[in-house]
């Protein structure tokens, strides 16, 4: 409340000196001995002159800042919060089949003889790695090529050949910074006999991978192995044995892929979010006529979506009920768009509304939570772009919008305002009193005003009605279709109210002033739908009469 004027009417010392003089010359132009005189003036004057504009009730209702107002000045209630902000690597936590291979090389007669007469031998051998991943339905997913961000190769040797050698290990398809991967692995000779082992893990981080140069088309790498034995002395090769050589490609972690991704479930968001659309304080029977809550989505992927709405529930106070915001959850479906390239940025969003579920039911004062469960079908009918993508540092995130015009009914809404309050009479008595309330109300809405004095502790001394049916009553102006008033001029009441003398009592020793509203919008009981706009107000003015008592 915005007291735009406020009086305390004060009688001066110097009015009174002035007073008193002239009584004085009065005394003693008269013929009575009485040393002292009687005076009861009647005073008149304002005591509150103030109004309250829709903001001002909207302040009481929620104070932090959530109404605005549209292009036409229909007050808006708007929310927003963030449902969930995912990078690829979260979406798509694929479970990586180890790609891994080994090989044996028995020692032989032959295989001696030849390294004895050659000076050593080499075995060459082409292998396909496996580097598909299966995506959240454990079905493999389509690569056709990767960038990766970590990954590594393991490399284990063991041998007893007793003869020194090494792996060389070339990837044509696999190139980082214009040069083809090849790495060296070598093992030490045993002159006296044992087995010779050899261990490296080699970082391929940064490496591009070109899955589609064999035959398969995708997830496959072809890697060319060659193992090389060097003659390091006539060692006997024990029969039986010989040399093994393990490969695998562990830990890839994709910083970009293409491909397909297939047509798998994924979680995209499930939490509870605190929800209070009017803070904590407020109570009233609410309907909003047109809420819209309305999901906001921001893919950096390729990959398209349907998706589905498992669970949208909202909380009445301490869990007490737990309600289903749509008539059907598993019906409030919506489509991904995919980014058409790598960085560019698809926007999607979704609007419900009352035909959707209990939309209003989210304006319910009582209100504290909003429960969600969001699930994504990537790819439900296939890939709709040329070549699905996802980056490790792109992702896709979504934000709620509960955006509602205040259009609707509100009943049962009641708040106080607290004002500081002198009356400002210097009178040695009070002979009698009354207050005059004169209510300005441009606002489609009926309400009770009822005024109550306190003293300086803010303890109730008196009210100013002390019947309910004589409260001075704020009367709605009459309402148009489009829920405004159909005129432009506020509705005037007046009330007058003449107080006795335990009221005068109290009324003259307050502190306080504390105006009691009680709301409901016009023809509420009828379910009329009225329109709230930032220019309502109602004025209330009030004025006291008096008579009082001097003594001198």
């Amino acid at each position: 409340m915005k007291v735009r004027n406020y009086l305390n009417l004060w009688i001066s010392s110097k009015s009174i000196a002035v007073l008193m003089a002239v009584l004085t010359l009065l005394s003693f132009s008269s013929c009575q001995e009485e040393d002292t005189a009687d005076w009861s003036p009647t005073i008149a004057a304002p005591l509150v002159n103030s109004t309250l504009s829709i903001s001002d009730l909207l302040d009481q209702v929620n104070s932090d800042s959530l109404f605005g107002a549209d292009s036409d000045g229909l007050l808006m209630f708007n929310f927003r919060d963030s449902l969930f902000d995912y990078k690829s690597k979260d979406l798509f936590e694929f479970d990586y089949d180890e790609a891994s291979f080994s090989t044996f090389t028995p020692n032989s007669p032959s295989l001696e003889q030849a390294i004895n007469s050659q000076g050593g031998f080499t075995a060459s051998q082409t292998l396909s790695f496996n580097v598909g991943a299966n995506n959240t339905n454990g079905d493999m997913i389509e690569l056709d090529s990767i960038y990766l961000f970590d990954g590594f190769i393991r490399v284990n040797i063991a041998s007893n050949y007793g003869h020194a050698g090494q792996v060389v290990i070339t990837i044509p398809e696999m190139i980082k910074d214009g040069v083809m991967f090849s790495e060296t692995v070598a093992w030490d000779s045993i002159p006296g006999g044992g087995l010779a082992s050899a261990s490296e893990n080699i970082n391929i981080s940064g490496y591009f991978m070109d899955l589609t140069a064999t035959p398969a088309g995708s997830n496959e790498l072809e890697v060319l192995t060659k193992i090389e034995f060097f003659k390091s002395g006539n060692y006997p090769m024990p029969l039986g044995e010989g040399t093994s050589v393990e490969l695998g490609m562990d830990d890839l972690v994709f910083d970009l892929a293409y491909g397909d991704f297939g047509n798998g479930i994924i979680d995209l968001g499930q939490d509870t979010i605190e929800f209070r659309p009017f803070g904590e304080d407020f109570n009233a029977d609410v309907f909003l006529s047109d809420p819209r809550l309305r999901l906001n989505l921001t893919n950096e992927v390729g990959v398209d979506m349907n998706t589905y709405v498992e669970d949208l529930k909202y909380v009445i106070g301490d869990y007490e009920e737990v309600l289903d915001l749509f008539n059907n959850p598993l019906s409030a479906q919506f489509s991904i768009d995919p980014a058409e390239f790598l960085g560019d940025t698809a926007m999607s969003s979704v609007t419900w509304t009352n035909e959707d579920g209990d939309i209003s039911g989210l304006l319910n004062p009582n209100v504290t939570n909003l429960i969600f469960d969001i699930k994504g079908i990537t790819s439900p009918n296939g890939s709709s772009i040329n070549q699905n993508f996802i980056s490790r540092d792109l992702g896709l995130k979504a934000s709620l919008d509960v955006e509602i015009p205040l259009a609707g009914r509100l009943g049962q809404l009641s708040f106080n305002d607290t004002l500081e309050f002198d009356l400002g009479m210097q009178l040695e008595s009070v002979d009698s009193m009354s207050i005059r309330t004169i209510m300005e109300s441009y606002f489609p809405a009926n309400a009770y005003l009822q005024i109550y004095f306190l003293d300086a502790n803010k303890m109730v001394l008196d009210s100013l009605y002390s019947d309910y049916e004589d409260l001075p009553i704020i009367v709605s102006p009459e309402i148009g279709v489009d829920g405004r008033p159909l005129t432009a001029e506020p509705v005037t009441t007046i009330k007058d109210a003449n107080l006795n003398p335990a009221a005068i009592d109290a009324i003259v020793n307050s502190t306080y002033l504390v105006l009691k509203y009680a709301f409901e919008t016009a023809d509420y009981e009828n379910e009329t739908n009225v329109s709230l706009y930032e220019d309502y107000f109602i004025k209330a003015k009030l004025g006291f009469e008096a008579t009082g008592n001097i003594e001198f």
